[in-house]
């Protein structure tokens, strides 16, 4: 089924694009989400309509992208990365991090449409790309330093803790039985 979309849904597509989707993907999905509606609707002077405003629209986004793009390949983002003395990394840079650096930098992107193979584990420089619209992809640089974790400190070895009242215990047991044994001892002599 042949529909036009009427609002940016990165996964298929942008506002004002044709897209070719199963039927039950658009009839039960796209169209009663607002998403897009079906291109071959009967009304063709509406459709028209739509699509001025539809591309209006997807002009005024591509302008809106296009200042972002100048803005956001100026950022430079800085990552710490822990390794051991082996050089395993302890973590990764993820999308989520990029995201959240973004947004502290004052750029509010979704974080669908950052575009990360796989999460970044070792030290570098690196670009990462945002696809801000479908026509515009900025790349932001994004180096990750090294930083060493702490010597694990030697195992101190703990001294068993005793239980003193058991100590006690046994004391005055043994002292009793030695009172007792001179107690029996006093009275076999006699």
């Amino acid at each position: 089924m042949e529909v036009l979309l009427i609002q940016d849904f990165p996964q298929l597509g942008f506002v004002g694009e044709q897209m070719n989707v199963k039927n039950g993907y658009a009839r039960n999905y796209l169209i009663p989400r607002g998403i897009a509606i079906e291109a071959s609707s009967c009304n063709a002077k509406e459709m028209q309509h739509r699509l001025a405003m539809v591309n209006a629209r997807k002009a005024k986004k591509k302008a809106e992208a296009t200042e972002l793009l100048g803005k956001i390949q100026q950022v430079s983002l800085e990552f710490k990365l822990k390794f051991a003395e082996e050089g395993k990394s302890f973590g990764s840079v993820s999308v989520k991090d990029i995201y959240n650096a973004l947004l502290e930098k004052g750029f509010e992107v979704d974080r669908k449409q950052l575009v990360l193979s796989e999460p970044i584990k070792s030290v570098g420089d690196y670009e990462v790309a945002i696809k801000l619209h479908s026509e515009v992809t900025a790349k932001v640089a994004i180096k990750v330093i090294a930083e060493k974790v702490a010597e694990p400190k030697a195992k101190q070895t703990r001294k068993p803790r005793h239980n003193n009242k058991a100590k006690e215990n046994v004391a005055e047991s043994a002292e009793e039985i030695a009172d007792n044994s001179s107690n029996v001892e006093a009275e076999d002599k006699e």
